[in-house]
């Protein structure tokens, strides 16, 4: 390799991340808009609420929304985000905050830890998409996280995710990406019966896994999939491909 082939390689990859990103536009701009109305003054609620545990207690975040293909099918809801950016304000950091997690695409998730493993086999067999085209695969899936900061406290954390609750991140990115199914794994949280107790109605539910409809969309709250066996995998994969079947995203018109 030398240098030009290096640099040829990156732009092929700006080029296609531009593309992926003209492809859902409109939502990305959805989002943001939202996160601007509503971060500025949840970062100071946050920062404040963590200086009553110690003066040094440090709140990693916000980011933003990691991803929207361009005809989601599922949309993945992690926790919370995993440290990597380091206390935002907004104003001095509105477009880190926004853009930054959208570096995902540059990266197959084989090589992001277990979390991103598991995400990985549940896409390709849920979804039966080969892996060997990267692009098609970010195309039918979405990823966010329900909590958008993180802490060292957990009792810190507890408060943050009851912020972003109660702020509507997660609600609206639901309804905004409108992928036909949703997949938190936030079962320590229990979303299904707060935040998203009103206007669901209840499909299914077990010790593992709680099914939810919200109009034309479905969400399963399950626990973080990290430490699970493989039959508890193999369980959510047939309670994914059961409520898929037959569900078609919202598409947007062509640009």
């Amino acid at each position: 390799m030398n240098d030009i082939e290096v640099r040829q390689y990156f732009q092929e990859r700006i080029d296609r991340l531009l593309a992926h990103y003209a492809s859902s536009r409109n939502k990305y701009e959805t989002i943001w808009s939202f996160y601007r109305n509503q971060m500025p003054q949840c970062i100071a609620n946050c920062t404040n609420e963590g200086k009553k545990y110690s003066p040094e207690q440090s709140i990693d975040g916000p980011q933003g929304i990691y991803w929207i293909g361009s005809h989601p099918k599922i949309l993945f809801v992690g926790r919370e985000h995993f440290g990597w950016y380091g206390p935002t304000q907004w104003e001095a950091d509105r477009v880190s905050i926004c853009c930054s997690p959208l570096e995902f695409a540059f990266f197959t998730v084989s090589s992001m830890g277990a979390y991103w493993a598991i995400i990985k086999e549940l896409t390709q067999e849920v979804l039966a998409l080969g892996l060997g085209d990267w692009d098609a695969v970010l195309e039918k899936v979405a990823f966010t996280n329900a909590c958008k900061c993180l802490a060292d406290s957990g009792t810190l954390q507890w408060f943050l995710h009851q912020g972003c609750s109660n702020s509507g991140y997660l609600r609206h990115e639901i309804k905004t990406v409108a992928a036909p199914l949703s997949v938190l794994f936030t079962k320590s949280y229990n979303l299904s019966g707060t935040i998203f107790a009103e206007d669901t109605t209840k499909l299914m539910e077990s010790d593992d896994f709680c099914v939810l409809r919200m109009g034309e969309q479905v969400l399963i709250e399950c626990a973080h999939p990290g430490r699970q066996s493989i039959e508890w995998r193999a369980r959510l994969k047939g309670i994914m491909a059961q409520y898929l079947d037959g569900a078609e995203p919202e598409r947007e018109p062509d640009a």
